[in-house]
């Protein structure tokens, strides 16, 4: 059964629940919960062709502030746009820092003549010395000012 259709069989439960009057608070918030969030995999499941990355801008009822409704691989999550941001500053540094690992993976092996295995452990090395320095954002959930 795909999202969508999940989407519909808890809207027809809901709905059968509630005319027998089945339906305490905790549960109809439950089950409410459960076809939000299933309304969010659906769409991202519809979007498939752009990615396995959803990413929808919302206003948030409680506070109204601004949203994102993010769905990666089959993840869900709301995020507030300074999270988001957060959140990207630190994909992009780790993705600078995979390429440049990669690269130094590769100067080891081929001018400093190391093999795989002792380059790994050179790199293994480097890695702790990097993420023992303060200003380094790999491995962090906050960006540092």
């Amino acid at each position: 059964m795909n999202y969508t259709e999940q989407v519909a069989q808890l809207e027809s439960l809901i709905a059968r629940l509630h005319k027998l009057r089945m339906l305490e608070e905790p549960d109809r918030l439950a089950l409410a919960f459960a076809r939000q969030t299933a309304e969010r995999l659906a769409k991202a499941e519809r979007v498939k062709g752009r990615g396995e990355l959803s990413v929808t801008s919302l206003v948030s009822h409680a506070s109204g502030e601004g949203r994102l409704d993010v769905v990666w691989h089959g993840a869900v999550a709301q995020l507030s746009p300074q999270e988001a941001r957060s959140t990207a500053w630190i994909l992009i540094e780790a993705a600078s820092v995979a390429e440049a690992e990669a690269a130094l993976m590769r100067f080891l092996k081929a001018e400093v003549g190391l093999p795989e295995e002792k380059a790994a452990i050179m790199l293994a090395h480097f890695r702790e010395y990097r993420d023992a320095d303060p200003q380094s954002l790999v491995a962090t959930s906050e960006v540092k000012q």
